[in-house]
């Protein structure tokens, strides 16, 4: 029971910084009616947070208010449908790769890319 409430509590803990993305994007995004808000949280993540706000940021290059929203769109499905086909693919060929390729730090590959 314990376990669950710390693991619920740390999930939630993480999960805030979500709030804190449409805080900042809330300015831009203001107009548009609640099943693109909804659209939009569905498909944000770290990484379209990062290149759409840079984007609003750069003001010489900033959309017209009535189509910014797109921008956001089209980061957050790029990256969702890249997820669910890397998702796709792991679970189809995931079992064809031999053991001895020894792959398990690959994850850590990864993480160390991120922070780079």
């Amino acid at each position: 029971m314990i376990v669950g409430a710390v693991i619920a509590l740390a999930a939630a803990i993480v999960n805030l910084r979500h709030l804190l993305y449409s805080a900042s994007l809330a300015p831009y995004l203001r107009k548009l009616s609640a099943p693109w808000k909804w659209l939009l949280a569905y498909l944000l993540t770290d990484e379209a947070y990062a290149v759409t706000i840079i984007r609003y940021h750069k003001s010489q290059v900033a959309p017209s208010p009535d189509y910014r929203h797109f921008f956001l769109l089209g980061s957050g499905l790029a990256l969702w449908s890249t997820w669910q086909l890397s998702t796709a693919a792991g679970i189809l060929m995931g079992t064809q790769v031999p053991a001895s390729w020894s792959l398990e730090f690959t994850l850590t590959l990864t993480f160390i890319g991120l922070v780079v």
